[in-house]
């Protein structure tokens, strides 16, 4: 089953270069899907000795630089 997403002109472009004229779109995005997702149990405690309310600032701060996006933290 096909679906229809919205991307902007640089990343289309960038999934062309990616593409060649070998792959189709969907074989480039399972590649860089199949790259990123690995084992995440590498990940896991790695913020363990973080402070929450320090975390929970930066990302604010990182979203604020994001211009559009509505920003909402629980």
């Amino acid at each position: 089953m096909s679906k229809i997403i919205s991307i902007s002109d640089e990343t289309y472009n960038t999934l062309v270069k990616f593409k060649g004229k070998t792959k189709s779109f969907t074989q480039v995005i399972n590649e860089l899907i199949g790259r990123r997702s690995g084992n995440i149990e590498k990940y896991f405690g790695v913020l363990k000795d973080r402070d929450l309310s320090e975390l929970k600032k930066e990302t604010v701060e990182r979203r604020k630089m994001n211009v559009g996006r509505n920003i909402k933290v629980r």
